[in-house]
């Protein structure tokens, strides 16, 4: 039922009930208030949530009731005084009901922001959690790796990938993607189209493609190329700022996992040098 309930459909019912109601008002007697009626339609459109149509079936409401109450006083060719006291009461039911739609339609907007708020605190707690989890990674490939396995499942996407990006603008390897056979980013291909729409205040973005949303993170590294984090369809909200978050979290723990692979790399190659042993 909810799928029938668009603000269109709302819009639509709404004038034609009060179109239905002014007919009906006009063809009967002076005497036969049916503007009463003309509630309906007020009430009704307060289900589309929008300020704007209430608004425009409470003033159309009230033109109607003044143009029927004229043309029943020309038909009659008098004017009954409990007629237009009625005529009144019934103005004033639309002003309140009409304020009643507004309230309600206020309320549920405020609902809808104060869930979409805690929602987006339960997300920041998760992407806090998944920082601290992928911190425990101590070596790049391996912290990559995974990365793009959570990252995927976080975001609920068909694709996550890392790739590294060359003075040319190329993706290059290191090439990292859950699935493995991800289509995004391969090697060699042009990153033009992920780099140009980066904008300059921020790291993230997010684009609106054929096939669905694909949020695109630059990811940056000391002394090295920098990577470009690519989220193929993610199907939460707020992709580009916890993106964004997730991004700022990470950087330090994958330079930390630089520090520790040279480290053993310099440590091995201190291992493999032969001692010289001089002779007594």
């Amino acid at each position: 039922m909810k799928r029938f309930l668009t603000p269109t459909f709302i819009a639509g019912v709404s004038y034609s009930l009060l179109l239905i109601g002014l007919i009906l008002d006009l063809t009967t007697t002076q005497r036969l208030v049916i503007a009463i009626l003309f509630n309906i339609p007020i009430a009704f459109s307060a289900l589309a949530l929008s300020r704007k149509l209430t608004l425009s079936v409470i003033i159309l409401a009230l033109l109607a009731n003044i143009a029927a109450a004229y043309v029943n006083s020309l038909e009659a060719n008098s004017h009954d005084l409990i007629t237009l006291e009625n005529r009144l009461l019934a103005g004033f039911s639309y002003l309140l009901v009409g304020l009643l739609a507004l309230v309600l339609r206020n309320s549920e907007v405020r609902l809808g922001e104060l869930e979409a708020e805690e929602e987006h605190i339960k997300q920041l707690d998760e992407v806090f959690k998944l920082v601290s989890e992928l911190g425990f990674e101590l070596y790049p490939d391996a912290f990559l790796h995974k990365t793009v396995i959570r990252l995927r499942e976080f975001f609920d996407a068909d694709e996550v990938v890392i790739v590294c990006t060359n003075k040319e603008h190329k993706f290059a390897a290191p090439r990292y993607a859950s699935p493995i056979n991800a289509g995004m980013g391969q090697e060699g291909h042009t990153a033009n189209w992920a780099l140009s729409t980066l904008p300059v205040n921020t790291n993230v973005v997010c684009l609106r493609q054929n096939d669905g949303l694909v949020a695109v993170g630059q990811w940056q590294r000391k002394n090295k190329d920098e990577f470009i984090l690519i989220v193929r369809k993610p199907r939460i909200a707020y992709p580009r700022d916890l993106l964004e978050r997730l991004i700022t979290g990470l950087e330090p723990f994958l330079e930390r996992a630089y520090e520790l692979e040279n480290l053993k790399t310099a440590n091995q190659g201190q291992t493999k040098k032969p001692i010289d042993v001089e002779s007594a």
